[in-house]
């Protein structure tokens, strides 16, 4: 009974602390009006918001590229306007993550060391990351995943240990979850093919128990890609549209590419060196360093005991997000810009750090595993260097990934155009290029139904051809890259119908005369 207790206290200490630092953490974000800092985030929660509210309210609003669970999970909270603004229905989603994941985290820990110390100090390290704490007040994917792949790996964990074929649904279940939120997922379904049948051998499981075992856990989680290749297919005739669309993150890169500054493609060095200083900017380099020992601790300890190295195997997919963006730096399909690594002649030196941020769960993990192996005088050391890393962390001041949404490319900048049209808004359609961001529609004070966007069918294609047949007014960047411009630059049907009233820089708001 007394052995319990403890046990008891580190499970309760950690709901206490993750929910009392996840409610503070977004209040004050909020507070400071960064929840939307990323031009990310707000995209994100108005998707969700479009497939309740807006012109053309429908499942199909949930898009081709972006991966729909994250969306479907804001739905029940973005109906109402004010969370939908200030995206607090987003946040909300993002905190519940946070706070199971905390919870998930220690329980992996315990289940492996039965220590409660070293299952609190592993959480506490996920808990108190400025980076994680940012990102779990917003509408941003990267929580959202995490909890799933910690959840997935945790009952993965149980099977390993139990040979309970429950829990192996239960993993399977959940990075199924995790592939219809981040591409992330994927990389992590296909690495654990490698991993579970060699469990299943070192389990000692005959031809027909392993076939069985692949079938059972490939059914459950490859359902989310399957499921994703053939929505693309229906909606969009091409199942891999996701990759080969004008808005997918490899289009993106390309033209990234064409200037030059895509500086790790096909630079394998590059890759690696990009992605851990991101991770090392996230997660900080002192718990980088005891993350790694205690990686390398545990994998040492579990060369001389068959059921510690099947763990260690399992454990090895929640690192997979770590090659995952290597692999995806080297081919060009996501891109990294750390202001120490990229030439200042760049357009932008601080671009997609929050990344790295999928190293902090494994280094967790890895932290609490570490405190299980070393003498009370390691551990107290341990304590001494986390209690240094978030001292350096407040020195530094803003995390990394706040600094990426507020001064990186990544930043949402709602621009002037949008407090004008606010003001001075007198019903009617509004139209405007959503990719370009030549506004924002959480700032305009304008209901969503009454925005024209490209997901809007048949208003957006009618309306390219005849551009006063819905819309009253139109925000336009005078900008290649804005599809609204390609097509009316030279249209005189738009200049008979619409006159200039109001423009900043190349974006211009035009209403109907």
């Amino acid at each position: 009974m007394i052995r319990k207790i403890p046990a008891r206290f580190g499970y309760i200490a950690t709901i206490f602390i993750s929910v009392t630092a996840s409610v503070f953490t977004t209040l004050y974000i909020f507070s400071i009006g960064q929840i939307l800092a990323y031009g990310d985030a707000e995209s994100h929660i108005n998707i969700a918001k479009r497939v309740i509210d807006s012109l053309t309210p429908r499942f199909g609003q949930l898009g081709g590229v972006w991966l729909p669970l994250q969306h479907l999970m804001m739905v029940p909270f973005v109906w109402n306007d004010f969370l939908w603004r200030t995206g607090l229905g987003g946040s909300i989603v993002s905190m519940i993550c946070y706070i199971i994941a905390s919870i998930c985290i220690y329980q992996i820990i315990y289940l492996l060391t039965k220590s409660p110390l070293a299952s609190v100090a592993g959480a506490l390290v996920f808990i108190f990351n400025p980076n994680i704490l940012y990102l779990q007040a917003t509408p941003l994917g990267e929580i959202s995943l995490i909890v799933m792949m910690v959840l997935a790996t945790y009952f993965l964990l149980r099977w390993g240990i139990e040979d309970n074929f429950l829990y192996l649904i239960l993993g399977a279940f959940f990075i199924f979850c995790g592939t219809l939120i981040r591409y992330d997922a994927w990389f992590f379904v296909i690495c654990s093919l490698g991993i579970i049948p060699f469990v299943a051998l070192l389990k000692k499981y005959q031809y027909v128990k392993i076939e069985s075992t692949m079938i059972l856990y490939g059914c459950v989680a490859f359902l989310g890609m399957i499921f994703w290749l053939g929505w693309n297919f229906l909606i969009f005739k091409n199942p891999l549209y996701f990759i080969a669309s004008p808005y997918s993150a490899k289009a993106q890169q390309l033209a990234w590419l064409k200037q030059g500054q895509l500086p790790s493609y096909h630079h394998i060095w590059s890759a690696i060196i990009f992605y851990t200083v991101a991770s090392i900017k996230n997660a900080g380099l002192v718990t980088c360093v005891l993350g790694v020992g205690g990686l390398t601790v545990y994998f040492l300890v579990s060369l001389t005991n068959k059921q510690r190295f099947i763990n260690f195997l399992i454990l090895l997919l929640i690192v997979s997000p770590y090659v995952f963006y290597i692999v995806t730096l080297y081919a060009g399909i996501s891109i990294i810009f750390v202001p120490e690594l990229v030439p200042k002649n760049f357009l932008s030196t601080l671009f997609n750090v929050r990344y790295g941020i999928m190293v902090v769960p494994p280094l967790a993990i890895f932290i609490g595993l570490l405190w299980k192996f070393i003498p009370w005088v390691g551990r107290a050391i341990l304590v001494g260097l986390l209690i240094f890393q978030t001292v350096l962390f407040f020195r530094a001041g803003t995390p990394i990934v706040l600094q990426d949404g507020i001064n990186g490319l990544s930043a949402r900048r709602p621009p002037p155009v949008n407090d004008y049209v606010a003001k001075h808004y007198d019903g009617g359609y509004i139209m405007f290029d959503d990719f370009s961001r030549s506004a924002n529609p959480v700032s305009l004070n304008i209901p969503m139904y009454k925005i024209i966007y490209v997901g809007n069918h048949p208003y957006w294609e009618e309306s390219l051809e005849h551009p006063a047949k819905y819309a009253r007014w139109y925000i336009i960047r005078h900008d290649e890259n804005d599809i609204l411009w390609a097509h009316f630059q030279h249209n005189n049907e738009f200049y008979t119908y619409f006159k200039p009233m109001y423009h900043f820089e190349k974006t211009y708001v035009y209403r109907r005369k």
